[in-house]
């Protein structure tokens, strides 16, 4: 008897000390935002656009924000394995807290993006570390299993840029940009300019996926997205639903991009286009399309 009674009271303490690391992380990040009054309920991304323009990192030292960075983390993965049916406020608060950390650590102190490759954050390196991707994911509670992604580049000085990828003016662009980056090609370089595309892959919804190639450049150290690579526009995005399926594919040999179009009700209806990167252009021009092998162009 008297060993079931020290038992459940070890139970009680052992609840009670979660519960408190659990209030404790939540309470750090209240000095983050400055200015409550922003949180208009009826702008649906008001916590992220708070955290973006108006949060400031504190004037401490780094190991002190280290630590700080760390109870993000640590609360982001709290939150996500609770049960709380109102937690996705607080994971959207702590993913933008964590990306403006990473921005902060990578821009303005130099810290190397590998250090941030620990659970849950994943880290893929291309070009023997020229370019790589922070990932993680971003449990919004949606169907769409999408991920946040950061992109970092190594400059000239052999410090590190970072930026966070994410639809910027369009509410379509959310689904390249949340994607699952595949992998990263180089298209052209010429004197101080470079440039990529991203391969983004997803499954936003039970019964449809999508595959896109987004376009960027790297001049002077800078990087830019404003570039219209593909029917002037920046990206190249096909999405497959239950009447129709698409198979994108790159061939890097010859700087292609082939587009396969069927229909789910149709399979002997087939559309092959062939987009074909141009120097001269700085752009993938459509080179030939074949419906059913016969030649349109």
């Amino acid at each position: 008897m008297r060993m079931r009674i020290v038992f459940a009271i070890l139970i009680i303490i052992g609840l009670s000390a979660c519960q408190h690391a659990e209030k404790k992380e939540l309470t750090l990040s209240k000095f983050d935002i400055k200015n409550d009054s922003i949180l208009d309920p009826n702008n649906p991304f008001y916590i992220r656009d708070s955290i973006k323009n108006y949060a400031q990192i504190p004037q401490i030292s780094t190991a002190e924000k280290t630590k700080v960075f760390k109870s993000y983390i640590d609360s982001l993965q709290l939150f996500q394995n609770s049960d709380d049916v109102n937690k996705f406020q607080d994971i959207e608060k702590f993913n933008y807290l964590i990306i403006k950390y990473i921005n902060h650590f990578i821009n303005d102190l130099g810290i190397l993006p590998s250090f941030f490759a620990k659970s849950p954050i994943s880290y893929k390196r291309f070009f023997n570390g020229k370019l790589g991707i922070l990932s993680w994911d971003e449990n919004t509670g949606g169907v769409f299993d999408s991920k946040i992604n950061i992109l970092c580049y190594r400059k000239s000085d052999r410090k590190y840029a970072s930026i966070h990828l994410e639809w910027i003016n369009h509410f379509e662009e959310f689904m390249p940009y949340g994607g699952i980056f595949e992998n990263i090609y180089l298209l052209s370089r010429e004197k101080e300019t470079e440039k990529y595309m991203l391969h983004s892959s997803g499954t936003p919804c039970s019964h449809c996926n999508f595959d896109a190639f987004i376009g960027f450049e790297i001049y002077s150290d800078t990087i830019n997205f404003d570039v219209e690579m593909f029917l002037d526009k920046n990206r190249f995005y096909v999405e497959n639903s239950d009447t129709s399926e698409y198979q994108l594919k790159y061939l890097k040999q010859t700087k292609e991009i082939e587009m396969e179009h069927f229909h789910i009700n149709d399979r002997n209806f087939r559309i092959l286009s062939t987009y074909k990167w141009q120097d001269s252009t700085a752009r993938f021009e459509l080179e030939n399309r074949y419906i059913n092998e016969l030649i349109l162009l």
